[in-house]
């Protein structure tokens, strides 16, 4: 195993001797600003001399073929066309950093540690001072990075593979190491404190994806995540460093991982990856009421006569039909996705790109990790495993998952590794996560984090014995970010999108995204699948609203059928669940509702050109279905007079008899007949039924006359005694009744009907939007004049501390519009001076009774104790003598306060008597004197 060593002090140049610095024991420390370049390289520049000058004299096919031998296990095609010469030359182009000696500074860290003393991004000036400087220790680590570097390039175990990703120049153009460019930040916005899916989305959703200038080659930049939150554009690199802070600062082991991945995932083309965000239909049926059991006397079926050979050869054609149906569609779909394939990558395996990888069970997060036993029950540590994040999508990818073809190396704030494992047939899937395992991966700081180190505890740095340890110690660890705190304000979290909207090309389908109250109808997102590739055969649309007055949550078109269905929250006072209806005029309509709110437990109505349907839950009566039919020529107009049948279902009532308890109401109303069929009884096979003839509407004042023979019916229980003819005049009456309130009813619905269609067009046509007084970002004028009623009251509340209070105020409400005469001043001040007695007396008489209870309490417990002083132990009679004394507390309080309102009462009397008498809206006193 080859192991890449730290700096030694042999390869420290003579010219940074002087920088060398001294421990307090006069021990040689490694220099704090710079190392030179590594002393020899010569064999490994022959060998990649020998390399260049050998293919150089190779053909176009030994070309093409050394390739394939460098590239192992990647897609490099081959040559057969009559251009294979120039193909060749294009091919070892593409790979002219493998053979070129100048591939050993390829990602080289400038030793001299150039700083940029004027600094300026884009027109950004205030930039911090670590932005643009390298303290000490920065410089420390660039040196061992370049030092790792150049070991990394000469090593045989890593030939071939691309250069390390250690120190890209940042905004200001200075080299950062990319540990230190990582800041994990926590956010205090809900939705994203412990939700990886959210943070995820919000990158995707904030920043605009730039894919690399030259996939191939080491990205040229890497700015700072609080300078990509301002600028909002960014490469791979950028927003998984982004997104690896955020993730880190809600908690979990999240890691950037460079390495290559296929031209679809590296350029962000979804348009050949299946829309993930097709929503499933729910499926809103009629309830039906709960089936009766099988009966054992069911009537069978009428015998199968047919020949058994005719039926299977019938089925063997059919089922071969349906094969040569099901062959011809795959084929066309093989067809159609060959066409729809993207022709072969001649970079496939060589495009560099970045993303994120969240460790689970990692040993330095304190995310709790889940519980795993072995085959005996005790508990064990589980294996590492990881699952990936795309950046310029925020989904979540498998390591199995075909996009991401090798990992070349992985960091996060801690440490940077390098990847030893190659790649197997399966990928990325077959890759190990254990960090400590050395043969897996190359550390480049071998001591960190202290989680990963290998028999040793953080108890054990309170131990005494290894202090001395510690001291001895003094490996170098990554120093904190040279990035600023980032920030996300709440107003740059809802509206993420750049211009406040986002469209995204899936296979087939365009998903739009709005920020919150950018749409005047509240539109939040659309989705719309097409036929074809092109994106201009649209099927279906989904719509998704929010903030609506109308709680209007979705909107489904169906562009072939022109079907449409709207679903709603629950919140309208017509309590409107779901409508669905066709864009075509005079089409069946739908309506769902929530039925618990109604006072009718209405839960769905139909609504076809010569019928009305209507179904309801949990009713008193325990009907569940009502239908109306109306003539046809009446269908545009909805009335009484229209209606040709009304058919009522119900549901079995056990506190009626089986004979009286209907189940199915039926009133002929172009016939004039009632039909009534009652509920089944237990293992009955038929149900008894009653038909009655509508006598004729009798004159105001007279009664409906009883024809015996206008009626007939059918009794299942030949046993029971037939009904009287009162009993069936009675029926009658309670029919024709239910007749004429069926009909009110049924004008009511239409009503309702015709006031939901116009009021769901006004809606549409107008929409409007609400928000929460609790939204900070919408609330000002809410809030304003909140603060402006505080402020009077508390105005109002100073006004009234300075200001004696007004006692004849309430009494001279009756004159506000004129002046009181002599009697009426007289009744006031009298009024308000009984008021004040009244009161008084009130809480004195309160206070007295309050006072006689305690005195009788604490003689009935004085003789109690008296009689049964031989019969309490200690504890009881210590128990009782507190009592008594805080009765006779409570006694003396009451008699104190009670004195006290006696005199005040007499005082405030006075005062209030000269008060009334002194005040010039009643002119007393004069009125007084002059009589």
């Amino acid at each position: 195993m080859t192991t890449l060593k730290p700096p030694t002090e042999e390869m420290i140049s003579p010219v940074m001797s002087h920088m060398m610095v001294k421990d307090e024991g006069s021990q040689t420390r490694l220099p704090k600003i710079s190392i030179q370049e590594i002393s020899r390289l010569s064999s490994a520049t022959r060998f990649e001399d020998e390399k260049h000058e050998s293919i150089e004299n190779f053909e176009p096919e030994e070309v093409v073929s050394k390739v394939t031998t460098l590239f192992s296990g990647e897609d490099v095609h081959s040559v057969r066309s009559s251009d294979e010469a120039e193909m060749a030359q294009q091919c070892l182009s593409s790979v002219e950093w493998i053979f070129d000696t100048s591939t050993t500074d390829v990602g080289a860290i400038d030793l001299a540690f150039p700083e940029n003393l004027d600094p300026k991004f884009k027109e950004v000036e205030c930039l911090p001072l670590s932005y643009f400087t390298l303290n000490a220790k920065e410089r420390l680590l660039l040196a061992f990075a370049e030092n790792f570097r150049r070991q990394f390039v000469v090593s045989p175990e890593y030939a071939g593979r691309r250069p390390l990703v250690l120190a890209p120049k940042n905004e200001c153009g200075v080299q950062k190491f990319v540990c230190t460019t990582i800041k994990p930040t926590p956010f205090l916005i809900p939705k994203i404190i412990g939700s990886w899916e959210e943070c995820a989305s919000f990158v995707a959703d904030f920043i605009i994806y730039e894919p690399l200038e030259n996939p191939l080659q080491l990205p040229p930049r890497l700015i700072s995540p609080d300078t990509l939150l301002r600028q909002r554009r960014g490469n791979c690199y950028e927003m998984a460093t982004l997104l690896c802070s955020m993730l880190t600062g809600a908690g979990f082991a999240a890691m950037v991982v460079s390495g290559c991945a296929t031209i679809e995932t590296t350029l962000n083309d979804q348009r050949r990856v299946p829309c993930p965000f097709v929503p499933e239909d729910p499926v809103l049926e009629p309830e039906s009421p709960a089936p009766m059991n099988k009966n054992k006397y069911e009537l069978r079926g009428p015998p199968d006569l047919r020949s058994k050979f005719m039926v299977e050869l019938e089925e063997k054609a059919l089922q071969k039909e349906l094969e040569e149906e099901e062959r011809r569609l795959q084929e066309e779909r093989d067809k159609s996705e060959e066409l729809a394939k993207r022709p072969p990558d001649r970079f496939f395996g060589r495009r560099m790109h970045a993303w994120v990888a969240i460790i689970e069970n990692a040993p330095w997060c304190y995310k709790p990790r889940p519980k795993v036993y072995n085959d005996e029950g005790e508990e064990i540590i589980p294996d590492p495993t990881a699952f990936f994040i795309e950046p310029s999508t925020g989904f979540r990818h498998e390591t199995s998952s075909p996009k991401y073809l090798r990992i070349e190396s992985i960091w996060n704030q801690h440490n940077y590794y390098i990847n030893r494992q190659e790649p197997t047939e399966n990928l990325l899937a077959d890759m190990r996560w254990d960090l400590k395992n050395t043969d897996h991966w190359e550390h480049f700081l071998p001591a960190e984090p202290f989680e990963l180190r290998v028999g040793e505890s953080r108890d054990q740095d309170l131990e005494p014995g290894n202090q001395a340890t510690l001291l001895v110690e003094k490996h170098l660890d990554i120093l904190p970010s040279w990035v600023q705190k980032l920030r996300i304000s709440l107003k740059d979290f809802e509206s993420r999108f750049p211009n406040e909207e986002k469209s995204i090309y899936y296979k087939k389908a365009l998903y739009q995204r709005y920020a919150p109250y950018f749409c005047y109808d509240g539109l939040m997102k659309r989705l719309t699948i097409f036929g074809d590739l092109d994106y201009q055969k649209p099927l279906k649309r989904w719509e998704w609203y929010e903030n609506r007055m109308d709680y209007l949550n979705l909107i489904k078109i169906d562009f072939e059928t022109k079907q449409i269905e709207e679903s709603f929250i629950q919140g309208r006072k017509d309590c409107l669940k779901y409508f669905s209806h066709n864009a075509e005029p005079h089409q069946p309509k739908t309506f769902y509702f929530f039925d618990h709110p109604r006072l009718d437990c209405l839960r769905m109505m139909q609504v076809m050109p010569e019928k009305y349907v209507f179904h309801y839950n949990n009713r008193e009566d325990l009907c569940y279905y009502q239908e109306f039919q109306t003539k046809p020529k009446e269908r545009i107009r909805c009335h009484a007079k229209s209606l040709m049948e009304i058919t009522e279902k119900f549901n079995r009532n056990e506190k009626v008899p089986v004979n009286k308890d209907i189940a199915i109401r039926q009133f002929q109303l172009t016939h004039g007949k009632i039909f009534l069929q009652f509920q089944y009884a237990a293992d009955a096979i038929t149900a008894s039924t009653r038909e009655f003839l509508k006598p004729p509407k009798p004159d105001y004042g007279e009664e409906i006359i009883f024809d015996p023979l206008q009626t007939n019916g059918y009794n299942a229980n030949p046993l029971e005694n037939p009904p009287t003819q009162a009993e069936l005049y009675f029926l009658l009456l309670d029919q024709l009744k239910r007749e004429e309130t069926l009909k009110k009813i049924f004008e009511k619905r239409c009503t309702e009907y015709e006031e939901l269609l116009n009021r769901r067009k006004n809606e549409m046509l107008n929409p409007r939007l609400e928000f929460s007084v609790f939204d900070p970002l919408r609330n000002e004028g809410a809030r304003r004049i909140r603060l402006e009623e505080y402020e009077e009251e508390r105005i109002r509340k100073e006004i009234a501390k300075l200001q004696d209070p007004d006692f004849l105020a309430p009494y001279l409400v009756l004159y506000e519009r004129r002046k009181p005469n002599f009697e009426e001043s007289w009744a006031a001040y009298n009024a308000c001076l009984s008021d004040l007695k009244s009161r008084y007396t009130n809480l004195l008489n309160e206070l007295q009774r309050r006072y006689e209870d305690l005195t009788s309490e604490a003689r009935a417990l004085k003789k109690f104790m008296s009689r049964f002083q031989d019969q309490f132990d200690d504890f009881d009679y210590d128990r009782l003598i507190k009592e008594a004394k805080n009765i006779e507390l409570n006694k003396r309080m009451v008699q104190q306060r009670l004195i006290l309102t006696h005199e005040e009462a007499q005082r405030k009397y006075e005062k209030v008597k000269e008060s009334l008498l002194g005040d010039e809206r009643l002119h007393l006193r004069k009125a007084a004197a002059f009589n």
